[in-house]
């Protein structure tokens, strides 16, 4: 994978996390009311985190 496409993976993946902290802190406040839309945040923030350091372990 070239050099373009990891950085514009981490761009995602670090949208993707700010995200999950903006939906943490709204979740304080309403407890039950985005649980699936958290999880999925989760999930996607997850799955492009160990697709970078895979991408990135291969590259040492």
């Amino acid at each position: 994978m070239n050099s373009t496409m990891l950085f514009i993976l981490t761009v995602v993946s670090m949208a993707i996390w700010v995200m999950v902290s903006r939906e943490s802190m709204r979740e304080l406040k309403d407890k039950e009311k985005n649980t699936g839309k958290m999880m999925t945040l989760i999930a996607a923030g997850s799955l492009t985190t160990i697709f970078l350091l895979v991408s990135l372990y291969q590259k040492l």
